[in-house]
């Protein structure tokens, strides 16, 4: 957002990730979390005078975490998790100039996940994090905040190699 604007919110588009989750009794590990965004599109009318766009966006677990399960019912967890998240991109300019951005860290977001198993054998993933306030700012004249994301997935490979 332009500081003398009221802010402008952004749509993200996921274009593919993959959670790796492991449950080993009492405990949920998330082993691995890498998600890829649409690009990021500013007009000329929210970034005078061009517009540009942050490309190649990526976010994913810095690190695997783990936590002790709850059992909501049987086949059923959910998990609260502090994760830290490292965010990539770069920035395309209207002449199509890319320059990388400098790797965005955000630490001990809270998250949360459920996983349920159903009858026919998938399981069926939902996470979710969230974070109030400005998390990155570029030269003053953009800033991201608030942060608040849900992704669901569903494995139902049955035990077979992916």
């Amino acid at each position: 957002m332009l500081h003398d604007e009221a802010p402008s919110p952004v749509p993200l588009a996921l274009r593919r990730g993959h959670l790796v989750v492991r449950v080993d009794g009492e405990s949920v590990s998330l082993e691995a979390a890498d998600v890829w965004l649409e690009d990021i599109v500013l007009t000329p009318e929210q970034l005078p005078p061009d517009g540009i766009r942050l490309v190649q966006q990526r976010a994913r677990l810095a690190s695997p975490v783990s936590a002790r399960a709850d059992w909501k019912e049987p086949g059923v967890i959910d998990v609260e998790l502090k994760v830290d998240l490292r965010v990539d991109g770069s920035l395309q300019t209207a002449d199509g100039d890319i320059s990388p951005l400098d790797t965005l860290w955000m630490r001990l977001v809270p998250a949360r996940l459920e996983l349920r198993e159903a009858p026919s054998g998938a399981v069926h993933a939902r996470a979710s994090a969230s974070r109030p306030g400005v998390f990155w700012s570029w030269a003053g004249l953009i800033e991201f905040s608030d942060l608040q994301f849900q992704l669901s997935a569903v494995d139902d490979s049955e035990g077979r190699p992916n």
